[in-house]
């Protein structure tokens, strides 16, 4: 009898430790870390997309800002007031802004290439129907508002895009970028009048159709970073293969490989029955596939509960009795070794990604009414942190285990597309910090602090930060347009003193921008000159703007580059060009105007996003850019028609140039007191403030080093 239970005994221990690894064949673990951001190559194909962008700036802005060359023979053709088709220049620059936000929010769904074809080709068609077109209600809409939202297209993916492929040289790139906006006026401003003896504008409106398909062309250059990269993997320096080794040795060893995480490190927060990361639910066959995360719920009698999400009680009251949380946005560690750099993805973007992988699985391999349900979990010794003020986790690995009798395989294949889905993930807008900088790396703070341009992208980089999973609930696949749109027009940040300052700087400084563009070739006229020395202005002001923004640039580059202080001066130097310009009627003074305005309007055009990031840090840059490209396209579309009425009222435009002019120096004015003002709104919210200057000394050793490294 004994030796009968001995030998069930010794039967069922077998058949246990069969089913243990029949579990452990049908887990895997899909270490997050290993899924890598596409790096800015600095070079390569870089170069053509850089490229593409010239043309593209070239085109929309050349258009956009040689109007006023037009602006009489239109005046004369259609037999209305100045004010009347200045309406047309300002809806297609304010509309070619605002529709930025937008833009940049479908370009979650719709890649930059696809966005600028379809711009091209609706500019293409709607300025060739201008010259068709013989009632001046009609242009306006045609040349105004279509035009202007087709260039939008054009213009937002054009210029972030050379920001995805350049790091170190970004501000360099950049410059060459923007140029192409005042070398395509000059030549534009150049040609014009030439093409109008010929042609009419008529026939001028039918070239310049034909030239925006240059965009088309320009569009099929922006290919995706990671393609590319695909087949031109990226050498790393060997300051990035000296971070990895380090990393991997602060690793404990084990004997284990390293594509998977110790199990050593930490205690697991328990199995799967235990913790509670695993829970059923009863799904239709035809529904997207479950796959279930939860953490137990708190006690949420702790004031502070509400600002964690669901992970062990005890755990929190750790973090809680050793005050490890100091404020909303704080990435706190509750499992597994410190990391130089937290996970980058939220466990509720991973859950909702397999789900959608399984769930194609499911209904392109089989019908079967069987329900299915997987459990994710973080990988036992995986770092797992809590992001403060939200209720999401991240982890560094995460394993991903069927559940016993579910019918659902779990295998390298469903693995590959899991790991796929999330790079395509991590390639959104919605989830770069950074998407809106096109400036000089060292200015900001997260670039300097990092040891490489791998760790600088991860730390701007967030995947899931957003998505929140209730407890009985499957998670959904977020709507990444409504995302971004919310973000950037947050209304919390309505209240910030600083940047309601800043953002009232940045309208009146639009206000008196277009004056030059628009009114200055017309207002030549009326003094007597012929209509090519009129546009010759703006030839000689395109010209000289061309070098302003590589000066720019330049300085923008230097690490102890006052933003602030360059702003204010050239928006006083710009605006009091525009107040004495009727002093100077000769042919001589307005060219020296031109060269005056051309060259100092271009430092505020340069620095006006590194004043942003200055002012407000790289977390509020998208929704600070958000509400700036709304106000100032709004601000460009009501400024040429009220300059431009004093024209009809008094015959001369003299004050539409002091009411410009005085617009750009109240915009510098406005700025003076942001620094003092900042400094207060920090200590009003408890931070510690240090002096302007204390990062300059770190900023110059890293512009140093990025130039010895490229």
């Amino acid at each position: 009898m004994s030796s009968d239970v001995n030998t069930k005994n010794t039967v069922k221990e077998k058949g246990d430790l069969q089913s243990e690894m029949d579990d452990k064949a049908k887990e895997l673990e899909i270490n997050l870390e290993e899924i890598e951001l596409p790096v800015p190559p600095d070079g390569g194909w870089s170069w053509a997309v850089l490229l593409g962008s010239f043309i593209c700036m070239f085109c929309v802005d050349g258009l956009s800002f040689s109007f006023g060359v037009l602006l009489s023979d239109l005046q004369t053709s259609f037999e209305c007031t100045t004010t009347k088709i200045s309406v047309a220049s300002s809806l297609i620059v304010g509309f070619t802004l605002i529709s930025g936000p937008v833009v940049s929010a479908v370009s979650n769904i719709l890649s930059f290439r696809s966005l600028v074809l379809v711009g091209s080709g609706i500019s293409f068609c709607s300025v060739l129907a201008c010259a068709f077109v013989y009632d001046v209600n009609i242009f306006i809409v045609l040349f105004g508002f279509v035009t202007g939202t087709s260039y939008g297209m054009i213009y937002l993916p054009a210029a972030t895009i050379v920001s995805q492929w350049f790091a170190k040289l970004r501000a360099t790139a950049t410059g060459i970028s923007m140029c192409g906006s005042s070398i395509g006026t000059a030549v534009y401003s150049a040609i014009l009048p030439k093409l109008l003896k010929i042609y009419s504008w008529r026939g001028c409106m039918a070239i310049m159709a034909a030239m925006s398909l240059h965009c088309f062309a320009a569009g099929c250059l922006f290919i995706p970073l990671r393609d590319y990269q695909r087949g031109h993997p990226v050498k790393k320096s060997e300051t990035e293969r000296e971070a990895e080794v380090e990393d991997a040795s602060s690793r404990p060893k084990n004997g284990l490989s390293d594509a998977r995480f110790r199990r050593s490190v930490t205690p697991n927060l328990g199995s799967v029955a235990e913790s509670g990361y695993l829970k059923h639910a009863d799904t239709d066959p035809e529904s997207p596939t479950p796959v279930l995360l939860k953490v137990p719920k708190l006690d949420r009698s702790d004031p502070l509960s509400h600002r964690v999400p669901n992970f062990p009680a005890s755990v929190v009251k750790d973090l809680l009795e050793s005050q490890s949380i100091h404020g909303s946005g704080d990435m706190v560690r509750i499992q597994g070794i410190e990391k130089h750099q937290p996970p980058m993805v939220g466990l509720s973007t991973v859950n909702r990604v397999v789900g959608e992988v399984l769930s194609h699985q499911d209904h392109s391999r089989t019908q079967s009414s069987r329900r299915r349900t997987v459990s994710v979990e973080p990988s036992p010794g995986a770092s797992v942190y809590v992001k403060t003020g939200g209720n999401q986790l991240f982890a560094s690995a995460v394993s991903l285990r069927p559940i016993a009798d579910a019918g659902v395989h779990v295998d390298p294949f469903i693995r590959r597309e899991i790991v796929h889905k999330l790079e395509r993930e991590m390639d959104l807008p919605a989830n770069r910090k950074d998407f809106f900088y096109s400036a000089s790396m060292v200015h900001v703070n997260e670039y300097v602090s990092s040891s490489n341009v791998n760790e600088y992208i991860r730390s701007v980089t967030k995947i899931g930060a957003g998505e929140i999973e209730e407890e009985g609930t499957v998670a959904r696949p977020p709507n990444h347009v409504l995302k971004m749109l919310s973000e950037l027009f947050d209304f919390g940040l309505l209240r910030s003193p600083t940047f309601l300052l800043l953002l009232a700087s940045s309208v009146f400084g639009l206000l008196g921008y277009p004056v030059p563009y628009v009114f200055l070739s017309d207002e030549a006229q009326t003094l007597g000159y012929s209509s090519e020395a009129s546009a010759n202005l703006l030839v000689y002001l395109s010209s000289v703007n061309t070098v302003g923004r590589v000066m720019a640039g330049v300085i923008s580059d230097w690490p102890c580059t006052d933003a602030l202080f360059v702003n204010n001066a050239a928006l006083i130097i710009s605006g009091v060009a525009c107040v004495v310009l009727p002093l100077m009627p000769s042919y001589i003074g307005h060219v020296a105007y031109a060269v005056t305005f051309g060259l100092a309007i271009a430092a505020f055009v340069s620095l006006r996003i590194i004043l942003l990031v200055e002012m407000l840090g790289l977390e509020r840059l998208t929704n600070a850019f958000g509400f700036l490209l709304l106000f100032q396209g709004l601000a460009f579309i009501v400024s040429p028609p009220i300059l431009a009425s004093f024209y009809d009222l008094l015959k001369s435009y003299n004050y539409t140039f002091i009411l410009g002019g005085a617009s750009l120096i109240l915009s510098a004015l406005l700025c003076f007191p942001l620094r003092p003002i900042l400094r207060w709104e920090r200590r009003r919210r408890g931070e510690v403030v240090p002096p302007h200057e204390s990062g300059h000394c770190i900023r110059l050793v890293r512009h140093i080093r990025d130039r010895f490294t490229v």
